[in-house]
């Protein structure tokens, strides 16, 4: 039979009773973390070096975090936090088959880093707020500036270490001085990444001074203050995760989402001594099923395995693995003695077979709501088609390419490319109520669905990737004045070098630098709203369009 079809695997082993309920899922295993002192060297320094290597740390505190225990040998990570007077040290050892993917640019668009493998940690930045959070808000509703959102992760384009800190459930920078779009200047956090060996896992390490977390109130030894755990794994592409199958939420007081409510979130507790005992790093904790019992086997290749054990009569007596993620070479199985009920099987002689095969795979027929081939999602980006939410709201011509957009998406995509068959080539996540492009670029007004913005952004035209402005910006700024309610864009438009996006609220029509995204001039226009391109009335000049909210026509000449 062929490697790659099913093989069958046979042994025998002896059977003793023994265990206790387990749990599968990995979430909210622990209610707390302890942050532990970094060890000091004779002279009193810390000795910590970042440099990937956790050798000179303190891992007492450390703690196991997957999304489910089955697949944890290729989906988990050991993660543990250290203090001292001056910083913050966060470190992980992740498994991960495709590690340290993640292509979101943190100069472009770092609030999109959560979705590859990065480190996230939801954390309370004052312990004089107490426990738990119950009168903080709720999902982009209050901002405190004592409440961090932090995402650590390694941009693979670039090989960078690279952290981002927003404030928790509002949007914008935690540090708005330090940084316009949340990420934080390399002067001021050390941090390092090592692949590992095998190249299925990473190493991170991280020194965050408590100065660059703007913390005023420095967390002393005894201290307690509420936060969250979270680790997201990539898809091969670096840019997108296989959504819940693929985040761990870990250190819970309770049930709940952590990024909408900071009532469900556990405890960091900021130990008086180091070197801690396990007994106390894991009290609270649900038992681990007893597995005495233990065989190992070989797999020729990353396979789904099936074991079932058997009895001298050829019964089957317990199944072990149903189609359970396996990694090539050697695996161990461990057994606790009980059958499929629960209960101890009696001692004799058991013979296990099992079986392994490619993952098993589903075959759409058809799909309701869109017109793509496939109608599902694919690793190239080609399946599936636009938006879950929202309506569609605009097209846009790029050369032999359409561009389609819809309001609001979250798990279909806001805008996405298609050629002139109708044959998706991709999608983003972001959205759109307005397209312009100068055929390399395309420039998006509307984006008001999970990646909100009220201006307008710009893209790469050949694969939805977001780009910035000349000037470094992701946005273009509205003319000076007006507020958040009225500098909100509702149409763009383009012409030979220049952007025109309309501000209805201001009665403004913008006129920037096509290139720099640079403000060049503002004109009255009574509520401005789609934009169009008239033709040129004479060979010295040529007009722009502007269609009024009421159906009207206001023209506004420019020199050529």
């Amino acid at each position: 039979m062929s490697r790659k079809g099913i093989a069958w695997i046979v042994s025998c082993v002896m059977v003793a009773s023994a265990g206790v309920s387990a749990y599968a899922n990995g979430r909210g295993l622990h209610k707390k973390l302890y942050v532990v002192p970094a060890p000091l060297t004779a002279d009193g320094q810390g000795k910590a070096a970042i440099d990937g290597k956790l050798g000179d740390w303190d891992l007492s505190g450390q703690l196991f975090m997957y999304v489910v225990q089955e697949t944890s040998e290729m989906q988990s990570a050991r993660f543990a936090m250290m203090y001292d007077d001056d910083a913050l040290y966060l470190s992980g050892i992740v498994h991960d088959p495709s590690p340290m993917m993640d292509r979101h640019d943190p100069n472009v668009d770092p609030e999109k880093a959560w979705d590859a493998d990065v480190c996230q940690i939801y954390m309370c930045l004052d312990p004089a707020l107490g426990y738990p959070l119950t009168n903080l808000g709720t999902f982009n509703n209050q901002a405190d500036p004592r409440v961090a959102t932090m995402y650590l992760w390694h941009f693979t384009d670039r090989k960078e270490a690279n952290l981002a800190c927003f404030r928790s459930f509002a949007d914008g920078p935690h540090r708005p001085d330090l940084c316009a779009n949340g990420v934080i200047p390399r002067d001021k956090f050390q941090a390092a990444y090592v692949k590992a060996g095998d190249g299925r896992g990473y190493t991170f390490e991280y020194r965050i001074p408590w100065q660059t977390l703007g913390t005023k109130a420095l967390p002393k030894p005894g201290a307690l203050v509420a936060g969250v755990v979270q680790f997201d794994w990539s898809a091969p592409d670096g840019l997108k995760t296989a959504g819940g199958s693929a985040w761990a939420y870990d250190v819970m007081g309770s049930p709940g989402f952590p990024f909408q409510s900071p009532a469900c979130w556990g405890k960091f507790v900021f130990s008086e001594k180091g070197n801690l005992p396990k007994e106390l790093v894991e009290e609270g904790m649900p038992p681990e099923k007893a597995l005495p019992l233990t065989f190992t086997y070989s797999v020729p290749e990353d396979s789904d395995v099936s074991v079932v054990l058997f009895d001298a009569n050829g019964m089957a007596a317990r199944t072990l693995v149903a189609q359970g993620a396996r990694r090539a070479g050697e695996n161990v199985e461990r057994w606790d003695g009980l059958d499929n009920d629960g209960k101890p099987l009696p001692p004799g002689t058991y013979t296990w077979k099992g079986l392994y095969h490619q993952p098993i795979k589903t075959k759409f027929i058809l799909s309701a709501h869109n017109s793509s081939q496939p109608p599902y999602k694919t690793d190239d980006n080609t399946g599936g088609w636009g938006a879950d939410h929202g309506t569609a709201t605009t097209v846009c011509a790029v050369g032999d390419r359409m561009v389609l957009a819809w309001s609001m998406s979250e798990s279909g995509w806001g805008i996405i490319g298609t050629d002139l068959a109708g044959k998706k080539r991709w999608g983003i996540k972001h959205n759109a109520e307005d397209i312009a492009t100068d055929g390399a670029r395309l420039f998006v007004v509307g984006d008001h669905g999970c990646n909100g913005a009220e201006s307008v952004k710009v893209f790469d035209a050949k694969d939805g990737r977001p780009l910035n402005w000349g000037n470094g910006k992701p946005a273009l700024d509205p003319p000076d004045g007006g507020d958040a309610k009225t500098n909100v864009a509702a149409a763009v438009a383009y012409a030979k070098g220049t952007v025109y996006a309309s501000w209805p609220a201001r009665n403004l029509v913008g006129v920037y630098d096509g290139q720099s995204g640079a403000l060049k001039a503002a004109w009255p226009v009574p509520e401005p709203r789609r934009l169009c391109r008239a033709l040129p009335r004479a060979h010295c000049e040529e007009r722009q369009a502007v269609r009024l909210g009421h159906g009207g026509l206001f023209e506004h000449a420019v020199h050529a």
